[in-house]
């Protein structure tokens, strides 16, 4: 990180003073996040920080925006550049910049008092999530992440998360066909002509999904660009995902509306007719989901084990 104007230890220092001052019900910023300071003013950086096991959800992210800096030169789009992770016994803080001028879509609707999001804007957005696809189609090389090994992230599961790990696409779909399966619904007929409303969706083909598209975590630029943060629900998908995501996010329906319909209009699939199916996977993991994720974790590791002769 020889670009970025702080040593490990005053990244490490800053990060701490900033645990201890900020309370975890923190509302008006994240409690994970911290925007670095030179001479006593904010910088161009900033440190998102994980502790334990989830110091893994950085280098998931740290791995998307990495990828996307070196696969989309866009006109349209901008990302934080991430200049890498600074480790600190169980912690870990992921240095990437700060981007401070603009707005949140959030933001910009309780500015000027949108009662929904613009139709223009939403298309923008629908646009610029259709660029990334595309930008990365070539980039699919059979892994749900660049990384790999990711822990199943998404706003349809409690807490946002699972305890199952996937690292293949292929990984993936046997995932979700079991976990539907388990869920009461029918897996035999979701990537066929025979799909009903209690079919399981599609699961092919696996675009990007940004997993957590929220109007916080989209940036309205002064230069007329977008700017996306926060990846760590990012990964390769069925094409409902984002679509189901989105849904069951704590945004209202006054900004995934007005989406929705901008994928209508720019031919992205929103796969509505399967939303009973989706409901049945949201419920049945609220209700058993973690206990079998942790079973067949702890079973793969005494597999693991008893093959070593340990």
């Amino acid at each position: 990180m020889d670009s970025v104007p702080f040593t490990t230890e005053e990244i490490k220092e800053q990060c701490k003073t900033y645990q201890k001052i900020t309370p975890f019900d923190c509302t008006t910023a994240p409690p994970n996040y911290v925007v670095l300071k030179k001479n006593g003013q904010n910088s161009r950086y900033s440190a998102k920080m994980e502790f334990g096991v989830r110091t893994e959800q950085l280098e998931q992210e740290y791995s998307w925006m990495d990828t996307l800096a070196s696969t989309l030169t866009s006109q349209n789009i901008r990302f934080p550049k991430a200049y890498g992770i600074v480790r600190d016994d169980l912690w870990a803080f992921l240095v990437m910049e700060h981007i401070s001028e603009g707005e949140t879509v959030r933001e910009y609707m309780h500015r000027t008092g949108t009662p929904s999001l613009p139709a223009e804007l939403a298309d923008t957005i629908v646009s610029a999530l259709a660029e990334i696809r595309t930008a990365l189609g070539s980039r699919v090389t059979g892994k749900v992440t660049p990384h790999g090994d990711w822990i199943v992230k998404g706003t349809m599961f409690p807490d946002n998360e699972t305890g199952k790990i996937v690292d293949t696409v292929e990984d993936m779909v046997a995932f979700l066909s079991d976990r539907f399966r388990r869920a009461g619904v029918d897996v035999e007929n979701g990537d066929s002509g025979a799909a009903t409303p209690t079919s399981m969706p599609p699961s092919l083909p696996m675009l990007f999904a940004h997993g957590d598209l929220s109007s916080n975590n989209i940036l309205l630029l002064p230069d007329g660009r977008l700017a996306l943060i926060d990846f760590g629900m990012s990964c390769f998908a069925p094409p409902w995902w984002e679509w189901y995501a989105l849904m069951r996010s704590s945004d209202g329906d006054d900004f995934f509306e007005p989406l929705f319909e901008a994928m209508r209009r720019k031919g992205m699939v929103v796969y509505e007719e399967f939303v009973e199916a989706c409901d049945k996977l949201c419920l049945w993991y609220a209700r058993f989901g973690s206990g079998v994720d942790i079973y067949e974790r702890g079973l793969q590791v005494a597999i693991s084990r008893s093959g070593q002769g340990t």
